[in-house]
C-alpha cells in the first residue's frame, strides 16, 4: 500500500526553472539536459497530462465534507497509477482552487484517488474536473447555504440502490439516470447498501457504468449532484474507498445542516455489536438534535436497518434489539423523520415511542401537523438491483416496541396493487422553515426489454407543518451610547419585553473586535454566570436565575479601541439568546431569540462640529445654530452623530451634552 501527496506547486517551479534554462542554451542542450535532470514527479504530472485511457477518471463522485457549505470529499479511480487531482472552478470558467491529494493501490488492481476540499462559498454552484490534461472527467456540485440559512431546499432519498450484476445493473441505471436529470436537486441521500458485496469490484463498476439503455446513468447522477451516504449491512466501513463520508463520531457517522435542514447520520452496523460505539453515537446524536432544535430546525436521522417498516425484516432478531434501544430515544429527542432502507419496500408512518400510530392533527390546508415526539419513520422502496420484499406475519415479542399487523404505517406500498409491488422509487424531499413535504415517485421497469414501462408518476404525498406555536418572546438590546469615539467606554443591556419562565440561558454577543473590546459583564439582580468565554469578537455567557421568572440580563462593558475606525455607522452589537424555558404543565424546551443594537461615531472628538480635534465655544456656537434641525434636514448628515437622545432632531439636551464636555 503507498500513500503520496503530489506537489503541482513544485511541478510549475520546476517547469518554470527549465523554461528559463533553454533560454539560456541552444534548444538542443537544453532538451537534452532537461531529458537528463527532469525529477520523476515532474516528468509524472507531465505525462499524467498525455491522453492515456487508463488514467482516465472513472467512478467518480462527490461526497459531503463535515461542512457541506465550504468543504467537499472527491473520489474516483484510475486503471494505471496517476496523480491525484481535482480543479474547481466557477460556471464563468475562473479558477477556484487547484487542489491534490491521495492515492492508493486496491481492489480490482485499481488506483483509489482522494481529495478533501475546503474554503469553498456556501450556496454556490461549482464545476470541477477530476485528473489531469486530457486524463480529466468533468463534473458539478453545488455547496449547502451557510449554516443558518433558512432557504428551502430540495434533495432525492434512494433506499438500496444495492447493484449485483450486470443486469439489474441496467436497472439501477434507470433510476439514476432519472434522478440525474430531476430538476433543482440540492443533493442525494443513499440509504446504505450502496452495492450487494462491497467486495466485489465489478458491481462498484456496474453501480456507475452498464451496458443497457442508460449506460451512463449512475455517473451522471454521482458526477453531477453531491451525496451523502450511510453504510448498510452490505456495506463496509471505508466503502471500499469509492466513497468518501466523514468519520465525525466513528466511521460513516457524522451530521449536517442544509437549509432549514440538520441531518444526522448513524452507522447501527457498528453499533450493533459494539458498546462502546453504540454509546458514542448516542452522545452525538443527543447533542447534534438538541444543538438544532436550539435553532429552529427541522431533524432527520439517517440509517440503513429499517426499525418501523412495511415488510419481511421487521422482527429480525438484530432489528428489534435496535427498534429497542433507539426508538425511544429518537421520540424522546422528537425526531421529525427517520430515513431508512434495508426493506425493499415503500412505507411510512408517525411512531409513537411504544411503537403505535401517533394521532395526528391537520391544519386547514389538509397538512398533517407533525405530532410531538413521534418521529415520521419511512423506508425509502427501492431504487436498484430488481429486489423487492413481501409482508410477513410476525409475533411481538415481550420489550419490542411494536404492535401488530404494521398498523403503525399510514402507507405501505405493499397494500397496493399487489403482495409485492414491483417497482423503482425515488423520493424528492422538500425542506422549508415551516414545512416539509414527501413526494414518492414510481415506476416500473422490464429487464427483459431493458425499459420504463411505466412513465415516472407521483404514488404519495404529504406534508408536515410545524405546530402553531405561541408568539415568540421578544428580546430587546439597548446601549447607552448614542456616540462613540476613539477610547470611549459604553454599555449593552439586554431583556424581553415580557418575562419568561426561564431559569437558565446561553448569551452570545457578536462585535467587531477590530472596533471594540470586552471589559466585563455586571450580572443583573438574581443572576449568576456559570462559564464566560470572549475570543474573536464573540462573548459567550452560561447564566442561572434564581427562579423562572426573566425578564432583563445583565450588563456588559465594551470599550472603544484607540485605533478604531468608527466613523461609518455601521457600528453595533448582536445578541443571540439560547434559553430553557418551562410550560405550564412542567415540560421543558429550549427557545432562541436574536436583537442588536447599533449607534453612530464621529470618529473623533465628540462634539467636534469645527474637526480641529477639540471642543471650544465655536463647535458649541455651531450646534447652537443647528438647534432645532431635523432628519428632513438636508444638512442632517452633518449633526446627526450628536442627536444624542435619538429623536431625530437637535434639541437643548443634545447642545447640553456638548457643553459639557468643554474643557
Amino acid at each position: 500500500m503507498r500513500n503520496k501527496k503530489k506537489s503541482l506547486s513544485l511541478f510549475m517551479a520546476l517547469l518554470l526553472i527549465l523554461t528559463t534554462l533553454t533560454q539560456l542554451v541552444p534548444a538542443a542542450v537544453a532538451q537534452e539536459s532537461a531529458a537528463a535532470e527532469l525529477p520523476a514527479v515532474v516528468q509524472a504530472l507531465a505525462d499524467d497530462g498525455l491522453a492515456n485511457a487508463d488514467k482516465l477518471p472513472k467512478q467518480v463522485n462527490v461526497h459531503f465534507g463535515t461542512d457541506p457549505s465550504t468543504q467537499m470529499n472527491f473520489t474516483y479511480t484510475t486503471a494505471a497509477e496517476a496523480n491525484t487531482q481535482v480543479v474547481i472552478t466557477k460556471p464563468d470558467g475562473s479558477v477556484v482552487t487547484s487542489a491534490t491529494g491521495d492515492d492508493n493501490y486496491g481492489q480490482g488492481g485499481k488506483y483509489f484517488h482522494s481529495v478533501a476540499v475546503s474554503g469553498l462559498s456556501p450556496d454556490t454552484d461549482y464545476e470541477y474536473k477530476a485528473g489531469f490534461g486530457e486524463n480529466t472527467y468533468a463534473g458539478s456540485f453545488k455547496t449547502a447555504p451557510a449554516k443558518g440559512s433558512k432557504e428551502s431546499i430540495k434533495f432525492a432519498y434512494l433506499a438500496d440502490t444495492q447493484v449485483s450484476n450486470a443486469t439489474n445493473a441496467e436497472a439501477l441505471g434507470a433510476t439514476l439516470a432519472e434522478v440525474a436529470k430531476t430538476s433543482d436537486l440540492d443533493f442525494v441521500y443513499l440509504a446504505g447498501d450502496v452495492t450487494d458485496t462491497a467486495t466485489n469490484e465489478a458491481q462498484w463498476e456496474w453501480l456507475f457504468n452498464n451496458s443497457g439503455a442508460f449506460p451512463t446513468g449512475g455517473q451522471d447522477m454521482f458526477g453531477s449532484l453531491a451525496i451523502a451516504v450511510t453504510q448498510g449491512n452490505h456495506d463496509n466501513g471505508v466503502m471500499y474507498r469509492h466513497i468518501n463520508a466523514p468519520a465525525e463520531a466513528g466511521n460513516i457517522v457524522y451530521s449536517f445542516d442544509y437549509g432549514p435542514l440538520t441531518m444526522i447520520i448513524l452507522n447501527l452496523e457498528s453499533a450493533r455489536s459494539d458498546a462502546d460505539a453504540k454509546a458514542l453515537q448516542t452522545e452525538y446524536l443527543r447533542a447534534a438534535v438538541a444543538d438544532a432544535k436550539a435553532r429552529g430546525q427541522w431533524t432527520a436521522v439517517g440509517f440503513h436497518k429499517s426499525l418501523y417498516t412495511g415488510a419481511s425484516h421487521i422482527t429480525d432478531s438484530d432489528v428489534i434489539s435496535a427498534r429497542t434501544y433507539w426508538c425511544p430515544i429518537f421520540a424522546e429527542l422528537d425526531v421529525d423523520m427517520v430515513l431508512q432502507g434495508h426493506d425493499h419496500v415503500y412505507s411510512r408512518g408517525f411512531v409513537n415511542a411504544d411503537g403505535t400510530k401517533a394521532d395526528k392533527s391537520a391544519d386547514a390546508d389538509g397538512n398533517v401537523i407533525g405530532p410531538d415526539n413521534a418521529p415520521l419513520y419511512m423506508v425509502g422502496g427501492h431504487a436498484g438491483g430488481l429486489k423487492w420484499y413481501s409482508k410477513k406475519n410476525y409475533t411481538v415479542t415481550p420489550g419490542d416496541p411494536l404492535i401488530s399487523g404494521y398498523d403503525f404505517l399510514d402507507v405501505n406500498s405493499t397494500d397496493t396493487g399487489s403482495d409485492i409491488k414491483k417497482e423503482q422509487v425515488i423520493v424528492e424531499m422538500e425542506i422549508s422553515e415551516n414545512e416539509f413535504s414527501v413526494n414518492t415517485y414510481m415506476f416500473k421497469y422490464d429487464e427483459a426489454t431493458d425499459t420504463i414501462t411505466t412513465p415516472k408518476y407521483l404514488y404519495d404525498s404529504v406534508t408536515v407543518v410545524r405546530e402553531a406555536s405561541e408568539a415568540d418572546d421578544v428580546l430587546n438590546v439597548t446601549t447607552d451610547a448614542n456616540l462613540v469615539k476613539q477610547g470611549d467606554y459604553f454599555r449593552v443591556n439586554a431583556g424581553f419585553e415580557e418575562e419568561v419562565a426561564s431559569n437558565a440561558a446561553i448569551l452570545t454577543y457578536s462585535f467587531d473586535s477590530s472596533k471594540f473590546e470586552y471589559r466585563g459583564y455586571t450580572a443583573a439582580a438574581g443572576e449568576t454566570v456559570l462559564d464566560t468565554q470572549a475570543e474573536n469578537g464573540t462573548l459567550r455567557l452560561t447564566v442561572m436565575k434564581n427562579g423562572y421568572a426573566t425578564k432583563s440580563y445583565g450588563t456588559v462593558l465594551f470599550s472603544v479601541k484607540e485605533d478604531a475606525d468608527v466613523k461609518s455607522e455601521d457600528n453595533s452589537v448582536a445578541l443571540q439568546a439560547e434559553y430553557a424555558v418551562k410550560a405550564a404543565d412542567g415540560s421543558k424546551s429550549i427557545k432562541s431569540a436574536t436583537a442588536s443594537t447599533s449607534f453612530t461615531s464621529s470618529g473623533g472628538t465628540a462634539g467636534d462640529v469645527n474637526g480641529n480635534g477639540s471642543l471650544d465655544l465655536i463647535d458649541l456656537s455651531d450646534l447652537i445654530d443647528a438647534f432645532g434641525m431635523t432628519s428632513a434636514d438636508p444638512q442632517w448628515n452633518k449633526y446627526k452623530f450628536f442627536d444624542y437622545n435619538k429623536n431625530g432632531q437637535i434639541d437643548i439636551f443634545d447642545i447640553s451634552s456638548v457643553a459639557k464636555l468643554i474643557k
